[in-house]
């Protein structure tokens, strides 16, 4: 689906919240992607905290079955090389390869937490928690820093809907 693409495009692209799509017959259409605000970077820490915002506090909120989808998409990524990015972002192919590990494990820990709970028609359906899920189990994949790094993280994974600002409103069949 477009959500799922969308979401895990914005694991990396930081500002696809930022009014930069359009919609066409074809699906989303992204446009303007400088990101410069927060631009990958060769560290770990600093690109999941990115990631765990962007999916928690501005990705509309995914389903079981678009988590599945994510899981695929970046399994796909995995079989092909680094996308060209400006030199400014610094991102290496280690560090991508780091990044879609690191997320197919968050995938993977969150459907198997929530599938057993889930009655299959739920599946489908837009669920906060998920979001949640995934920002909380980035906590668990990535290397520490420091307790302040951890600190942010955690503060951020438990945002209430309300702290969400800018949020659109985004049915999961676009």
């Amino acid at each position: 689906s477009d959500i799922a693409k969308w979401a895990a495009a914005s694991t990396f692209i930081y500002d696809l919240h930022t009014n930069n799509v359009g919609y066409t017959k074809e699906g989303i259409v992204a446009l303007d992607l400088d990101g410069h605000d927060r631009p990958l970077t060769n560290n770990l820490l600093i690109n999941m905290m990115n990631a765990a915002h962007s999916i928690y506090i501005h990705t509309p909120w995914l389903s079981l079955d678009n988590l599945k989808q994510m899981k695929q998409i970046y399994r796909e990524m995995q079989n092909k090389p680094l996308p060209e990015y400006h030199d400014y972002f610094h991102l290496t192919e280690e560090m991508y390869k780091d990044m879609l590990n690191a997320f197919i494990t968050i995938c993977d820990n969150v459907i198997a937490d929530l599938e057993p709970t889930l009655p299959e028609p739920e599946h489908s359906r837009p669920n906060e928690k998920i979001n949640q899920l995934w920002c909380q189990e980035v906590q668990k994949q990535i290397p520490w820093q420091s307790l302040q790094d951890e600190s942010v993280i955690s503060k951020l994974c438990e945002k209430k809907p309300e702290d969400r600002k800018g949020r659109r409103k985004i049915s999961s069949s676009i």
